[in-house]
């Protein structure tokens, strides 16, 4: 069995790199947008009356423009935002870097953390 190619990258260039781009409106999302959003004001610590533009429209207005085609009845928008899967998927990029880096952070951990058990 091949192992999967891992291309490391500085921290730089994750946290500032984009994670989804919407060529036509030219939206662009990143990781520390979605985390720092989602925990500052979007009912992480707190929400904020008003949230960030370019935010509401990943999160609420589908601003990156998915869609899907079920049928010949023609595209449906989806309506989930990506918000959540980014921050899940964020964390678990972090966890795979503690393992491999520092492994002797997460030795005494009681739960297998991302195991799912």
């Amino acid at each position: 069995m091949l192992e999967p190619r891992v291309r490391r990258l500085s921290f730089d260039l994750w946290w500032k790199g984009i994670v989804l781009l919407q060529s036509v409106t030219e939206v662009e999302f990143r990781p520390r947008h979605a985390l720092l959003e989602l925990a500052n004001t979007d009912g992480g610590i707190h929400v904020d009356p008003t949230l960030n533009e370019a935010y509401v429209g990943v999160s609420r207005n589908n601003a990156l423009g998915g869609e899907v085609t079920l049928d010949s009845s023609g595209p449906v928008m989806i309506g989930n935002s990506p918000v959540l899967p980014i921050v899940r998927e964020t964390a678990h990029e972090v966890i795979h870097t503690l393992r491999k880096q520092l492994p002797e952070l997460l030795a005494n951990q009681r739960r297998r953390i991302g195991s799912g058990r």
